[in-house]
């Protein structure tokens, strides 16, 4: 079965803010998804300040992590920046998580 993810939209008007909740298994071939849910987002509310969470996907793989800060990097800086956040990174190791890797201003550890 292919790995897929869930995102949950919460626009707030008022406060100018889009967030993009993520739940589900994060992968390097379905992270390109929420580049294109980010440009419609921007696109909608060009205003808006993008927030993608990944703190209740599991697991996520770093080499996505790492893909998707590369491609929200590539999109047009003009709009104003995206805030990642990402799932602290396991002890234990069992998430797969490198949630240091790639330092980016726009990580946010939660």
């Amino acid at each position: 079965m292919t790995p897929k993810i869930s995102v949950l939209v919460q626009v707030d008007v008022c406060e100018g803010t889009v967030t993009l909740g993520v739940t589900g298994q994060l992968t390097e071939g379905n992270q390109q998804a929420l580049v294109s849910l980010v440009r419609r987002a921007r696109s909608a509310f060009p205003r808006a300040a993008v927030t993608v969470d990944l703190v209740r996907a599991e697991p996520v793989s770093a080499a996505a992590v790492d893909l998707l800060v590369w491609s929200l990097e590539m999109l047009d800086a003009a709009a104003g920046p995206v805030t990642l956040r990402i799932p602290p990174p396991d002890p234990t190791g069992s998430r797969g998580t490198r949630a240091g890797s790639g330092c980016s201003p726009r990580k946010e550890k939660r």
